[in-house]
């Protein structure tokens, strides 16, 4: 019978933690681009803290001040460059999250391709 105040027991849990975590941030980036291609009402207070939450969550790189990939013509950001922006922020995000959950839980990280054993 194992302990379940186990060291492995308790990366398993952090690991899901950061994974957990990094997905909802891949959301609300997700979410911030819906509001601002739909074109809703930005003035609404939800509306208004996702974004400022996005602007938060797209890293510097995903800008959409300066964006780093403009696409499409009309005023700046058009509906192509936030999708991509905040889509390219998300999947950093996913990315992160995951190598972050194995290396918290252990594992290595192409310990699904080479299994040992």
């Amino acid at each position: 019978m194992s302990d379940a105040r186990s060291p492995g027991r308790a990366r398993r849990v952090l690991g899901r933690l950061v994974w957990g975590t990094t997905r909802v941030f891949a959301l609300a980036l997700a979410a911030a681009a819906l509001v601002l291609v739909l074109d809703v009402d930005a003035t609404a207070s939800p509306a208004r803290q996702l974004l400022t939450v996005a602007d938060a969550l797209d890293l510097g790189a995903f800008d959409l001040t300066d964006p780093v990939v403009v696409l499409g013509d009309g005023p700046p950001p058009t509906p192509a460059t936030v999708l991509v922006c905040y889509g390219l922020a998300a999947v950093v995000w996913l990315g992160l999250g995951s190598v972050g959950e194995r290396l918290v839980r252990g594992r290595p990280v192409d310990a699904d391709v080479h299994p040992s054993g």
